[in-house]
């Protein structure tokens, strides 16, 4: 068996399926606003928008720039500040990358400060009602968030989950050679299994055991 046409079909399924490794999001044309492609890395816009975000502030905070400078409560009411752009993109989605880059930036912001506050908070007590706050706040946020983007499978004509999604599925049978990577998984090896069907077999087979989301 040639090594790199396994290695070369692998990486197709791997696209087909979204395995990014900084990108979370499907791997179809209708979900290409929440990534952005920098040489031949694909990454989501909002994980690059908030981690590198944080970071940078934290770096600059450990050699002295930033929380240093503003007074203790202040940074609840500038957390708070910077969060709004993250409410309103809840409500109001758009697919200028530019902007939504730019408004999880200012989520990564909204949280870093949140946190500092968190963290210098005089009283214990205090300390940990604000980490709960926050924890609990955090969580309901990022599932909002997902369920939002989820949204956008209604443009597609199959409407699906993206779990169970068949415009995906089309991605993985349209590989050539799938068959020599049917050893790696159980996973693969079913889909190989489905290209030997007919289309309208497969399908129907397909929508009975993935499950939704």
């Amino acid at each position: 068996m040639n090594k790199d046409e396994k290695i070369k079909v692998m990486k197709k399924f791997n696209d087909a399926v979204n395995k990014r490794i900084f990108a979370h999001h499907p791997a179809c044309d209708i979900y290409d606003h929440h990534v952005i492609s920098i040489g031949k890395w694909v990454f989501c816009i909002g994980c690059l928008g908030v981690y590198p975000t944080i970071a940078v502030l934290s770096i600059l905070a450990f050699i002295g720039i930033g929380y240093r400078a503003i007074p203790a409560y202040s940074n609840f009411w500038i957390g708070l500040l910077f969060f709004i752009p993250a409410v309103i993109q809840l409500f109001w989605k758009t697919r200028n990358r530019l902007i939504k880059y730019l408004m999880r930036v200012s989520l990564g912001i909204a949280t870093y400060y949140l946190l500092v506050f968190i963290f210098y908070f005089p009283i214990l007590f205090g300390k940990v009602i604000y980490s709960i706050i926050f924890i609990a706040g955090f969580y309901y946020y990022s599932r909002k968030q997902g369920k939002t983007q989820l949204k956008d499978c209604d443009t597609c004509k199959y409407g699906e989950s993206y779990d169970s999604c068949l415009r995906k599925f089309e991605y993985i049978l349209e590989i050539d050679n799938l068959e020599l990577i049917a050893d790696v998984s159980p996973k693969i090896e079913y889909f190989v299994n489905l290209k030997k069907l007919s289309d309208t077999e497969n399908i129907r087979i397909h929508q009975e055991n993935v499950p939704e989301r």
